[in-house]
């Protein structure tokens, strides 16, 4: 299994055609992010200015989840939500639930 940041976009994902590679989204709402970036970032103990460049990051991050969950949901992308996940094992079964389900709903391509 293979995780990768934001680097790789739905729409450019989308477009690969590639046998035995899948794309599952890890999705999350912007409240879920915005309390593990406050948590991770002491937020609370952080001065007025330090909590200012943190709004300021969540805020553009929570514009680039929407933009993300957005894409994700329009071409109904493989996606597994975070937040039901208890623990690491949990959310690595529920990825490897949600390839077996798109793997089996999507035909294959052979690769040119």
């Amino acid at each position: 299994m293979v995780l990768e940041g934001s680097a790789l976009l739905p729409d450019l994902v989308n477009t690969l055609n590639f046998e035995n590679i899948a794309a599952i989204w890890l999705t999350a709402s912007n409240e879920f992010i915005r309390r593990r970036i406050y948590a991770a970032s002491h937020y609370e103990s952080k001065s007025h200015s330090e909590k200012m460049m943190v709004d300021k990051f969540l805020e553009r991050n929570n514009l680039f989840n929407d933009q993300i969950m957005n894409a994700v949901n329009q071409l109904g992308l493989a996606n597994v939500d975070v937040e039901n996940a208890r623990n690491m094992d949990e959310l690595t079964s529920m990825c490897l639930s949600a390839f077996k389900k798109k793997n089996s709903q999507t035909p294959t391509h052979a690769v040119e």
